[in-house]
């Protein structure tokens, strides 16, 4: 009777572990067998060498002439969630990292009117006394399937970021092209009877925040089968 019941014991803590682990299915070969591998950063992890010193940085997002009433505001709201995850990957990656509020920098462009023809590295990156500047260019960003009239919720986006070291005076600032689709072309589009514009924009910029901080710290392999 006893070897039977220890037959149940391994199944049963595998079906644990995968209820555990909820839409991460795919990383239970990790949790039973080993740390889980990361993928580093696409761009540059921002965590200082030197363990005494808190690198500090500033996002500043460049919007288009965004005309449309669903994505009023979304680059407020991207920068937001980026500093929200760029932060609690580099907590997680043991990385002395601090960001502008994006608040402050919201007050700087109202106060600055000319802000953007001023140098990014030598007037703000200064001013906010910050190691790095990243900057983010929408080049555009929509909500819905081309071609749907409207009927179907596909967000794309496509973002050039950039990432300037203030006190490297003669370094030419690291650029990446973002270009992202959510849902995926495997999980297909959504109906827009399934949901509102704003849950699925909130959704939507979620995905893109989150994204986007994993070219300045490194993020766990299984993050990308994440159910987004």
């Amino acid at each position: 009777m006893a070897a039977r019941s220890h037959r149940w014991v391994l199944p049963t803590l595998l079906t644990a572990s995968v209820l555990g682990l909820g839409c991460n299915v795919l990383s239970l070969p990790f949790f039973l067998f080993g740390p889980e591998p990361k993928v580093p950063a696409g761009i540059q992890s921002l965590g200082s060498e030197n363990k005494d010193h808190k690198v500090r940085v500033v996002i500043l997002t460049l919007n288009g002439l965004e005309t449309r009433p669903e994505l009023s505001g979304a680059d407020r709201e991207l920068t937001s969630k980026m500093a929200k995850y760029l932060l609690e990957g580099c907590k997680a990656n043991e990385e002395k990292v601090a960001v502008v509020p994006p608040s402050k920098v919201d007050q700087y462009k109202a106060d600055t009117p000319n802000w953007r023809t001023l140098d990014f590295k030598d007037d703000i990156g200064k001013h906010f006394d910050a190691d790095y500047v990243i900057v983010l260019e929408i080049h555009s960003l929509s909500l819905y399937q081309s071609g749907s009239g409207n009927t179907l919720f596909r967000g794309k986006a496509n973002i050039g970021v950039s990432l300037i070291n203030v006190f490297d005076p003669d370094g030419v600032p690291e650029k990446k092209e973002f270009v992202k689709e959510f849902p995926s072309e495997n999980k297909g589009e959504i109906a827009v009877g399934d949901m509102t514009v704003t849950q699925f924009r909130e959704q939507f910029i979620d995905y893109v925040a989150k994204n986007l901080s994993w070219y300045f710290t490194a993020h766990p392999t299984s993050d990308k089968y994440s159910c987004e």
